[in-house]
């Protein structure tokens, strides 16, 4: 859906704003109001590059990446809670229910499947397979495994790598376009999530 992956690299890390509020909304944690100034740092950081006039071509992708980090912050939220729980079988479990959801999803929007497929390159599957392995059996069971052992303050900051290299990425390989609106929303994003987790990590240790 998006013309320039950085805008929506960036507002991917709405996640962890979103998984504050969440943290208070279900968990019943307090939230101080320098957590607070940070949330509303990275949410006025993503609207500024929503409202970006070379990403407004990219609004349906930056809303559904909105939606997916809202997602996400859930989903850091329950696994946190399932001590029990091997990170494996919990991506297995995830894939299984995924499976069906997305092809009846790919069903509904996408067609010439079995045209796709014959037409696909090594490239193709290679991507493919890097995702597969990746992207979801190695980094997914990975992030589940270090969110039952470890306090999120001290995972999540490790996130904010995933958008710089993003961006760089969409720069060296797909032309994406760096503009002013772009670089100020992104540092705002970048400040108020960093932010959240320094407050969050200073009371970790507390």
């Amino acid at each position: 859906l998006a013309e320039n992956t950085a805008s929506v690299a960036l507002v991917s890390k709405l996640e962890v704003p979103f998984a504050l509020i969440l943290g208070v909304l279900i968990l019943g944690e307090r939230i101080g109001p320098q957590r607070i100034a940070g949330t509303t740092l990275a949410f006025v950081g993503a609207m500024v590059i929503a409202f970006d006039p070379a990403a407004f071509d990219d609004i349906p992708a930056i809303l559904a990446m909105t939606a997916s980090s809202g997602l996400y912050a859930i989903t850091m939220i329950m696994v946190r809670q399932l001590d029990d729980v091997p990170p494996l079988t919990i991506t297995a479990w995830v894939s299984l229910v995924c499976t069906p959801v997305l092809l009846t999803i790919s069903l509904i929007f996408e067609d010439n499947h079995l045209q796709v497929i014959q037409d696909a390159g090594s490239g193709a599957w290679l991507a493919l397979a890097y995702t597969v392995v990746f992207g979801s059996i190695i980094s997914h069971t990975g992030m589940y495994y270090l969110l039952q052992r470890y306090p999120i303050a001290k995972i999540v900051p490790f996130n904010l790598l995933s958008p710089v290299f993003a961006v760089i990425g969409g720069v060296l390989f797909l032309d994406d376009a760096i503009t002013t609106a772009l670089i100020v929303g992104g540092l705002m994003v970048l400040a108020g999530v960093a932010w959240i987790n320094v407050r969050m990590g200073k009371k970790a240790e507390a």
